[in-house]
């Protein structure tokens, strides 16, 4: 298992998908950056006595990329981040049948085990090669912008109401909320990871394997908007397409979260492990498409 972590980890796949999101989120950085000091510049000539009753509105917490719907480097990452998610060790996974490091595998450890580490694998480097990008987005944002706790007086500029997502935590402890919100991405980003896994277990098609996890999120997010569609009322956001980035989780709920989730893991590894080793154990020969 440590030895498929490390090869999850280190390797040229997800380096090289790590760097492009750090660019995207360094992207953004700058331009938060550059958008509050002329916010800055703006608030002091209508400071009165010093200071500026709007101030709070901008800080650390509101201009992360997790909180900016607005930029074109937000929205491109949280678009692109289930393609993100897979590219790193799916990749790599489907290339190991070619060289025939797999059959190997297979042979010293049984399927079981095997394709359990490499589930391990791909869930942590798929969740890393998201949750990383965020923290570094974030620490350089707060290393130009002070982390002023959000006031619920200015809860019309936030768009954090009493009845949002998490909003009690998002007035008292701001930098939970952001860990809660990057611990999500790395946990559904993992899950993500590993459909895209599952899915090349069955079939040895790398076009496939990746687009799998995006086909997904996308038809789920699909679903949504036909059912907001259709109920005057708005409903309950199901789709991680959208309640991944805070800007816009304000609908959901922890039921709806800790759900999906559940049911992600349940059928990946049981798809990807599970039917392995049932198979094994009937002795059913078990192909794979070249």
């Amino acid at each position: 298992m440590k030895n498929e972590i490390k090869r999850g980890v280190f390797n040229k796949y997800f380096i090289c998908i790590c760097i492009f999101g750090i660019i995207i989120v360094a992207l953004h950085s700058y331009n938060k950056v550059a958008e509050y000091i002329q916010i800055r510049k703006n608030l002091e000539k209508f400071a009165e006595n010093g200071q500026n009753p709007y101030s709070p509105i901008s800080s650390a917490f509101t201009m992360w990329i997790g909180w900016d719907d607005e930029s074109k480097y937000s929205r491109l990452f949280f678009i692109i981040f289930p393609l993100i998610a897979v590219l790193p060790y799916c990749w790599s996974y489907c290339s190991d049948y070619k060289n025939g490091y797999t059959n190997i595998a297979i042979e010293k450890l049984g399927k079981f085990k095997y394709h359990k580490s490499k589930y391990i694998a791909v869930f942590i480097s798929s969740g890393l090669v998201i949750s990383i990008p965020l923290i570094v987005d974030f620490l350089i944002i707060l290393l130009f912008i002070p982390a002023t706790v959000p006031d619920s007086v200015y809860d019309i500029y936030y768009g954090i109401f009493s009845n949002n997502f998490m909003a009690g935590m998002f007035y008292s402890t701001p930098f939970m909320y952001i860990i809660i919100f990057i611990l999500l991405n790395f946990v559904y980003c993992g899950l993500f990871g590993c459909i895209g896994y599952a899915a090349s277990t069955l079939i040895k098609n790398k076009i496939i394997s990746v687009l799998s996890p995006n086909i997904i999120v996308l038809t789920t997010e699909f679903i949504k908007n036909i059912a907001l569609e259709k109920n005057s009322i708005q409903s309950n956001n199901f789709s991680p397409f959208t309640f991944l980035f805070p800007a816009k989780s304000i609908n959901t709920n922890w039921f709806i979260i800790v759900t999906e989730i559940v049911l992600l893991f349940v059928c990946t590894f049981w798809v990807s492990t599970l039917r392995l080793r049932e198979k094994s154990n009937l002795n059913l020969r078990y192909f794979y498409e070249k």
